[in-house]
């Protein structure tokens, strides 16, 4: 609903724009309508931690990327996906996610520090207190 509300903006933008533009002044919509579309993820707490965990092997999975961060040779990615939503390229050539782990009990994050994606998630993404915060 949300969606189809804003291409009707945008719809309604575009008219107005062309009413107003001559010919050779087309190319502003293709410039001025271009939308970025990336995720940040945030898992807060145990649950959010631990899903998060199993989020990013299946994101990993669909857009053939390793435990590495390193697209896997040979596989491709699922039709119509775009690595870009959910990951960012690094210098190295290696995908990180766009994503922070944070927990005030630093023992569910060590999971995911020292588990099967330890190299996939920059170590600053992942955010722990020093206790739980039990009573």
């Amino acid at each position: 609903l949300k969606a189809t509300s804003c291409l009707s903006s945008s719809d309604k933008l575009h008219d107005h724009l062309s009413s107003r533009l001559r010919p050779n002044q087309w190319s502003l919509r293709i410039t001025f309508l271009t939308i970025m579309r990336e995720v940040i993820s945030v898992h807060i707490g145990q649950a959010g931690v631990q899903v998060g965990d199993s989020c990013w092997e299946l994101y990993c999975a669909e857009h053939a990327i390793g435990p590495d961060g390193l697209h896997i040779e040979g596989e491709d990615e699922a039709v119509g996906s775009s690595k870009m939503t959910f990951f960012a390229e690094a210098a190295s050539g290696k995908w990180v996610p766009r994503s922070i782990f944070a927990d005030l009990e630093p023992s569910v994050v060590d999971t995911v520090r020292t588990g099967k994606y330890r190299e996939l998630f920059h170590p600053d993404q992942m955010i722990t207190g020093k206790e739980d915060a039990a009573n």
